[in-house]
């Protein structure tokens, strides 16, 4: 009996462990998937340390990070706010200006470039089919499904312009992917979906 409780204890504890390593990646978010990876080496820790004893330690464990990274997963999924967006540009807006140049060009990024889209927070940088310039620097979901926010630049306005971005995703514009906000000059706060 004792030999079958651990058996589905330790079943538990893997089912466990999978969702929420689902959602930590999903999620998005360095800190959440750090959790998950701490509850991971935790839940070995217990099992090195009890063995078949420690099979419902285990679970408890593990339950406890897919608890976590649901909550922070929770956390991750709304989009940042406009004034967020606009503090990412606002770290220096003539390094943004000048990665602009670079990416626009071809020229692709330099360590300074780097450096600031580290400081701004955000991820990378690629020029879009139009000329336009799209600095990615938040997500959220797998694949095709979440959405991407960060800050563009465009040499005429992109469509759809809303006043602002607050609220998505109830800001969706049928018929678009995207939708953007201006912050200043030709650069605006983007989500894409």
């Amino acid at each position: 009996m004792g030999r079958l409780l651990s058996l589905l204890l330790g079943l538990a504890a893997l089912a466990l462990f999978g969702l929420g390593l689902i959602f930590s990646l999903v999620s998005g978010s360095t800190p959440v998937v750090i959790a998950w990876l701490a509850t991971l080496f935790l839940s070995y820790g217990v099992l090195r340390a009890f063995g078949r004893r420690g099979a419902g330690a285990t679970c408890v464990a593990v339950g406890l990070g897919l608890v976590a990274s649901v909550v922070g997963n929770g956390v991750a999924i709304r989009p940042p706010s406009q004034a967020a967006m606009e503090a990412w540009y606002r770290t220096d807006p003539a390094g943004f200006d000048r990665l602009r140049e670079r990416v626009a060009s071809g020229a692709g990024t330099r360590a300074e470039d780097e450096a600031l889209l580290s400081a701004a927070g955000c991820r990378g940088a690629w020029p879009g089919p139009d000329g336009s310039v799209h600095v990615f620097c938040r997500s959220w979901g797998l694949a095709n499904q979440g959405w991407r926010a960060g800050l563009a630049w465009s040499p005429r306005p992109p469509a759809p312009l809303l006043p602002t971005l607050d609220g998505f995703p109830s800001t969706r514009v049928p018929g678009h992917d995207r939708a953007y906000a201006r912050i200043e000059g030709d650069w605006y706060a983007v989500i894409v979906w």
